[in-house]
């Protein structure tokens, strides 16, 4: 049997195909990602050789072009570091003290890029890994009969833990001191130190005393929290030891049905934290994180890597839950192999599709975060040209030099519709319930 008019998409009438307007523009960009696809590798041009390509530098800029407007040519502006580059034209403009706008604007791509690159690869490994789990342990009995030394794993890792917090608290003020009386650093601003390690040295022994230096964490705080991280894992291993001991296999197994011990423990327990992390309100959360650890490219990863996890597990613990029914992992399991064969050898696979086009999504939202947080002071600082914080430079002359405002966030705005667009097209191409009839 022959399908006719099989270009037409699932849900949508020929009329609204074939008429030229907004709702065929938006069928075209989701069928044909060209204009999305452009955009995209403008940013990765940009992210690669922007710093190569900017006509001036970054953070200089003559006072007398402050507020220049878009396309227009100065004669007070220093010569640009690019000879092809006219003398003195700003293709969108100047900022509030004179810095070219479309300088910053590719500079500030490659720090956008570098921190959703990494954020996102911390996020999607630990949210593939978690959902994997889920979805392989759901329905099963209990989580720890698979291997009987992980109750033992999780007790030596507790005790391994403490012993480091004990070494990291006393031995710290020690360093600390012995630091101070050989001279390798001083807290008397009036002395003149010559020792180049002297900047490392004076903040290792500010920690180590505990008095912490630039909003830095004190060594005895780490102490605690190692402490505590610890004490968690012995005494979850203790529980698990009791529960082993006295409930699955003891004498208690007929009068207590728990239900964290059928249905998949661990599957419960990761669903219900993604349930409540997702709860969170995240700008709340990055704040804490930053008044914790303090402002800095680190600390703006560690808080993106935080929320972009979440997004994959749930969709990764579905499509396991779907794959482990199938015919060649009950072959697997009459073979033999061990539940990571399985895991990493027939199931991980089958993730990859639903995978790429998660993290195709959670980009844009990656993207608008940092955004958003070098926005509010809490990511990028000036004077590096975040986008976040070109927006927030520009807002207090928003009515006298608008584009300082509306390019960077125009930008974001591109970038982030065009990560959609690119989406839901490999959704549409991955997945085979999505499909198009060809």
């Amino acid at each position: 049997m022959v399908i006719e008019n099989s270009e037409i998409p699932l849900g949508e009438t020929d009329k609204n195909r074939r008429s030229f307007g907004l709702g065929y523009i938006w069928w075209f960009l989701r069928r044909y990602p060209v204009l999305p696809g452009v955009i995209l590798s403008l940013l990765v041009i940009a992210a690669i050789f922007g710093p190569s390509l900017a006509p001036y530098e970054r953070d200089i800029g003559a006072v007398r072009d402050r507020h220049l407007g878009m396309f227009q040519t100065s004669e007070y502006s220093d010569p640009p570091i690019k000879s092809w580059w006219p003398q003195g034209y700003h293709l969108f403009g100047a900022d509030h003290v004179g810095r070219d706008v479309f300088s910053r604007l590719l500079h500030g791509a490659r720090i956008s890029m570098q921190v959703v690159l990494v954020s996102l690869g911390i996020g999607s490994v630990v949210g593939i890994s978690l959902g994997m789990v889920a979805g392989y342990m759901a329905g099963e009995q209990t989580f720890y009969r698979y291997n009987p030394t992980v109750i033992l794993g999780i007790l030596l890792s507790g005790i391994w833990i403490v012993l480091l917090g004990l070494i990291t608290w006393i031995l710290m003020p020690i360093i600390a001191l012995l630091i101070e009386n050989i001279g390798l650093g001083t807290f008397d601003q009036n002395v003149q130190v010559t020792n180049p390690f002297s900047s490392f040295s004076e903040n290792l022994a500010k920690l180590g005393r505990g008095t912490g230096t630039e909003g830095k964490i004190s060594i005895p705080i780490i102490s605690y929290l190692i402490f505590l991280i610890g004490g968690i894992l012995i005494l979850g291993g203790a529980v698990l030891l009791l529960i082993d001991r006295f409930v699955n296999t003891g004498p208690l197994r007929r009068r207590f049905k728990l239900w964290f011990l059928g249905g998949g423990f661990i599957d419960g327990l990761i669903t219900r934290f993604v349930d409540i992390w997702y709860a969170m309100p995240f700008l709340m959360v990055a704040l804490i994180v930053v008044l914790i650890f303090g402002r800095g490219l680190n600390v703006l990863l560690f808080v993106l890597a935080l929320i972009s996890w979440t997004s994959f597990v749930r969709v990764v613990r579905a499509q396991v839950m779907v794959l482990k029914e199938l015919d060649y992992v009950d072959a697997a399991k009459v073979c033999g192999a061990s539940h990571f064969r399985i895991l990493y050898k027939h199931l991980l696979p089958g993730i990859f599709n639903i995978a790429i086009v998660v993290g195709t999504l959670s980009t844009s939202g990656l993207i608008l975060s940092e955004a958003v947080l070098s926005f509010v002071g809490a990511g990028i600082q000036p004077p590096k040209p975040a986008w976040g914080v070109m927006t927030n430079e520009g807002r207090d002359y928003l009515t006298i030099a608008p584009h300082q405002v509306l390019v960077p966030s125009l930008a974001i705005f591109l970038v982030c519709l065009s990560l959609n667009f690119l989406g839901d097209w490999l959704r549409d191409r991955l997945d085979p319930r999505m499909r198009q009839i060809e």
